[in-house]
């Protein structure tokens, strides 16, 4: 499977200074980066893309 030709909607979470995450899918790569909380989370949402699951903002924390 290709990765890079799979859907991706951006998220992009921005509560505070110490509580924000981006991810998103630029140039066929993914990109993930977040406060020192987000590491766990933002490798789950590129696991769950992976497996070719629907990722938007909606549902990325199912």
């Amino acid at each position: 499977m290709v990765l890079e030709n799979l859907s991706f909607a951006t998220i992009n979470i921005d509560n505070s200074d110490e509580d924000w995450m981006n991810c998103k899918v630029e140039n066929g790569k993914y990109i993930g980066v977040g406060d020192q909380t987000k590491l766990a989370e933002i490798i789950k949402i590129f696991k769950r893309w992976s497996e070719n699951k629907i990722i938007s903002h909606l549902n990325y924390d199912e």
